[in-house]
């Protein structure tokens, strides 16, 4: 079984999102839980830093773990929309080595929904939702 590891509970949040919506949400291998340790498995911190976009992220993945740490909640959320990208599934999760650090381009980035010539059910709603935090957008109209 994979241990999802977390030093602080705004993180542990992201933990289990990523836990629950892993795999179409059917995985029971990831267990997360609160930890002070760093192992070689993957870890998730918030590191404040008022010098970065509280959206920015860096995620490191490699033979000794994953690392994600983040300023504040909205990059820890984007930072695991990138790890569930890197994701492989062929039994259990595999995951590509990558070095990334992310800051976003742009502070507005998202998409309308035009209801009033459409109609949408709320499933295709939640769809879009979905796909808008693959794509890290942040605001929906």
């Amino acid at each position: 079984d994979k241990v999802l590891h977390t030093m602080q509970g705004s993180a542990l949040m992201e933990a289990e999102h990523y836990r629950v919506h892993e795999h179409g949400g059917t995985s029971k291998r990831l267990k997360v839980r609160t930890t002070r340790q760093t192992i070689k498995q993957i870890r998730l911190a918030l590191n404040p830093d008022s010098s970065r976009s509280v959206e920015s992220y860096s995620l490191q993945v490699g033979p000794g773990g994953i690392q994600l740490e983040a300023p504040g909640p909205a990059g820890m959320f984007y930072g695991v929309q990138t790890l569930k990208q890197l994701t492989e599934w062929e039994g259990s999760p595999k995951f590509r080595q990558a070095s990334v650090d992310d800051t976003p381009r742009f502070p507005w980035r998202g998409i309308h929904l035009d209801v009033s010539r459409h109609f949408f059910t709320a499933t295709e709603v939640k769809r879009l939702l979905d796909t808008m935090a693959m794509f890290k957008l942040n605001r929906f109209h």
